[in-house]
């Protein structure tokens, strides 16, 4: 039998950017790659981001074997179509709230996952492969002091877009 080659780490890493650009027709940076090795279960695990975009907002594309990858660009789009939507809600009813969120994903993306699908359609998937979390910090002494009406149409206008929790300090 013929043994397969094995790659180099600059093979392993064309693949994966190429991956990448291909499948989005964008062109990206490399923030880092870690490679195959006994501690990460032989893995390859690059971090990447937007050519033109800051470094620091990367996102992860895995590397299993040759031609077996998978990333979650897709989830990263999300995440500021969702901090828009989120934002633009509380500050309807609270101008000077704090909000925190997130998405965090707890396996591959499926490879339906568009940049240009809607969030709707995307957060369907909310607790199953996504989590979506929200934090709201309203500066207050007292509870009391915190407009229960807004309060209160906020939870129920955006109860599905969001997991309301309201901090008072």
């Amino acid at each position: 039998m013929e043994e397969e080659k094995v790659m180099t780490r600059e093979e392993v890493k064309q693949e994966m950017l190429d991956y990448i650009e291909n499948k989005y027709n964008e062109e990206f940076e490399i923030y880092d790659i870690e490679y195959g090795s006994w501690d990460n279960g032989g893995k390859e695990i690059m971090r990447a981001y937007p050519k033109g975009k800051e470094s620091y907002n990367y996102f992860f594309v895995e590397r299993k074997s040759k031609g077996d990858i998978t990333d979650d660009y897709v989830r990263f789009i999300m995440q500021k179509k969702y901090e828009e939507k989120v934002f633009n809600a509380v500050n309807h009813y609270f101008p000077d709230a704090v909000v925190n969120l997130g998405i965090m994903n707890s396996g591959p993306i499926p490879e339906c996952f568009r940049p240009n699908m809607d969030i709707n359609e995307f957060k369907k998937f909310a607790n199953k492969q996504i989590t979506m979390s929200v934090s709201i910090y309203l500066v207050a002494e007292k509870e009391e002091d915190i407009d229960l009406e807004k309060r209160n149409l906020l939870k129920k206008n955006y109860k599905r877009l969001i997991l309301l929790e309201i901090f008072i300090f």
